[in-house]
């Protein structure tokens, strides 16, 4: 009797660390959005403005006057959600793939940082760049 043997498909692990990276920096958002007052809270950008977003670079539409004033997508919410967490895995698996010194693990230290530098870089840009978007 001849045993056939499947091969199993890994998930790599950046996909569950960058879901779990991103719910965790979504925690952390709301969280600071509560506390702090309205410091970090915004009502600029939300998942159903990137939705709106990604659905116009899904249709060859890559400049805005105001992304904002743009009308409603059917669906944008999911599409700006799924873009969102796919953003989130795809940094995360960046990070992973970067070359590594010393021992040629990612660190603790390292990963906080490379999220600090990417989300900072998030938050000046949307600032910055949003309300002159062309």
């Amino acid at each position: 009797m001849k045993v056939e043997h499947t091969r199993v498909r890994r998930v790599p692990v950046g996909v569950p660390a960058g879901a779990l990276a991103t719910f965790t920096m979504d925690l952390a958002m709301v969280a600071a959005a509560r506390y702090g007052r309205g410091t970090f809270s915004s009502d600029r950008i939300g998942p159903d403005v990137i939705g709106r977003w990604a659905a116009g670079l899904l249709r060859g539409r890559w400049r805005h006057r105001d992304i904002r004033s743009e009308p409603a997508e059917r669906g944008e919410l999911a599409l700006g959600i799924l873009t969102h967490y796919a953003t989130g895995i795809i940094l995360t698996q960046a990070f992973l793939q970067l070359p590594r010194r010393g021992n040629g693990r990612p660190s603790f230290l390292g990963a906080t940082g490379f999220g600090t530098a990417t989300g900072f870089y998030t938050m000046i840009e949307n600032d910055l760049c949003l309300p002159f978007e062309t």
